[in-house]
């Protein structure tokens, strides 16, 4: 049994390391035709919401939207992109009791019910994640928004888990989405996007970026690989957390000025469509 994991371990880092160099080689249906945007867009997913919003590009939940709303917004001319966490345990999904206790850690703080994964386990949570994935190309989503892909910053885990092991990780998660047809994002892990001209940079493994605060942080400029190659980066400020909280006028007056190629909103922690809560630049 232990050589059998070792053996499945060594093919998946192979593949990474040795057998796809150039993601490109991989074809995707890449729904951002106009390449970098910016597409105006809203991040849906603290609760079930009618969708009846103008934005562009719309990132849900992948398990709990329906295939029918998927197939509406799209119709309608709607970008659709599914949530996936990769480097979380979240205790209410439907395959829970997929993950073993070796690969859960300690809590997440600040979210009930959530945990962090043992991502230097790749044989055990890959095959849980292309699951997912191939669930949220099942009901028609056109790209995955993998979360919590920069677990190796994060102070108690419960694992020690290196940037190598991160980067590893993350390009694995990349094939495995590409494989399907569809287009993946880079979440929050800015310190790895690196420059297009190293093959081991993560920009060369996505097709868009996903920041949260990076305005607040002074981390946007980070994003400039990715807007470089074209790709759209969506940036989300929060007005309620008060670890980095933007308010409506400085959003306005200054977020939306700083880059004219990113795509900002101002949101809640909590992710609802609430036109109360959600702010978009003019």
């Amino acid at each position: 049994m232990i050589l059998f994991i070792l053996l499945h371990l060594f093919f998946i880092v192979f593949e990474v390391g040795n057998g796809i160099k150039d993601v490109s080689m991989i074809s995707v249906d890449n729904p951002f035709k106009s390449g970098l945007g910016p597409y105006s867009f809203d991040y849906l997913l603290g609760e079930k919401s009618n969708y009846t919003i103008s934005a562009q590009v719309i990132f849900l939940d992948y398990e709990e939207t329906s295939e029918n709303t998927i197939s509406s917004l799209k119709k309608q001319g709607k970008i659709v992109i599914c949530y996936v966490s990769v480097g979380s345990f979240e205790n209410w999904r439907g395959d829970a009791n997929t993950f073993p206790k070796s690969v859960i850690g300690k809590k997440y703080s600040g979210w009930e019910g959530e945990y962090w994964l043992d991502i230097r386990n790749i044989s055990i949570l890959l095959p849980i994640m292309t699951k997912r994935f191939q669930l949220a190309q099942s009901k028609g989503c056109q790209g995955i928004d993998p979360d919590n892909m920069d677990v190796y910053i994060q102070k108690d885990t419960g694992f020690k888990i290196t940037y190598g092991d991160q980067l590893l990780y993350n390009k694995n998660i990349s094939i495995a989405v590409r494989k399907l047809g569809l287009v993946v994002g880079l979440k929050n892990d800015n310190d790895q996007i690196g420059d297009k001209t190293n093959r081991d940079a993560l920009v060369n493994y996505f097709d868009f970026a996903v920041s949260e605060s990076c305005f607040y942080w002074k981390e946007c400029n980070k994003y400039q690989p990715f807007l470089a190659k074209k790709s759209p980066v969506f940036d989300i400020e929060y007005s309620d957390d008060p670890s980095n909280k933007v308010s409506k006028k400085e959003f306005l007056t200054k977020v939306c000025k700083s880059n004219d190629k990113i795509a900002f909103i101002l949101k809640h922690l909590v992710l609802r469509n609430d036109p109360k809560t959600t702010v978009t630049c003019p």
